[in-house]
């Protein structure tokens, strides 16, 4: 039995070290491509910025050291305004989901007669209550999550008043 479990033991101990060596020859590749990942990057954004000197009347010349000397031309810079900046991602909105969105929500589909997409459903919420949603998938699925009024037919939303036992 003894040397059952000093074989075992051998053997978790190689497939422990062949899986610290797999992790440090990953971590190595890994540190490879992430350079090679940066260094596309900046020369993206060079390009970006060149081509935006471009449109703006800025003319970038690249010396031989690597350093960037700009010249502006005449055309004068419009100073850009803090509210014309857009923001980069939706705010979030806290909803009443049970008590506010998904009676309204019923109320919408009882008068629509053949049903409504999710993308008419969601749009009809913001036209006539003001509701945003920053992700539409995650409004109909929680719309759906706190009532059992609303039945799903392929694509199509439909109110139905049979309620599931």
């Amino acid at each position: 039995m003894s040397k059952e479990l000093e074989a075992l033991n051998t053997y978790l101990t190689a497939l422990i070290t062949h899986r610290s060596e797999l992790r440090r020859d990953y971590m190595i590749q890994d540190k490879e491509l992430g350079k090679e990942i940066m260094v596309l990057l900046e020369r993206i954004r060079e390009t970006e910025a060149r081509i935006r000197g471009e449109e703006f009347g800025v003319d970038e010349f690249i010396t031989d050291s690597g350093e960037a000397e700009v010249a502006v031309a005449t055309a004068e810079i419009a100073p850009v305004e803090a509210d014309t900046v857009p923001t980069s991602r939706k705010n979030r909105a806290k909803l009443d989901y049970p008590g506010d969105v998904v009676p309204k929500t019923i109320a919408l589909l009882r008068e629509a007669e053949n049903g409504l997409t999710g993308r008419e459903l969601l749009n009809l919420l913001k036209e006539k209550y003001g509701f945003e949603f920053s992700n539409p998938t995650i409004a109909i699925n929680r719309i759906l999550s706190f009532t059992n009024e609303i039945k799903k037919d392929n694509r199509t939303f439909y109110y139905s008043s049979d309620e599931i036992v």
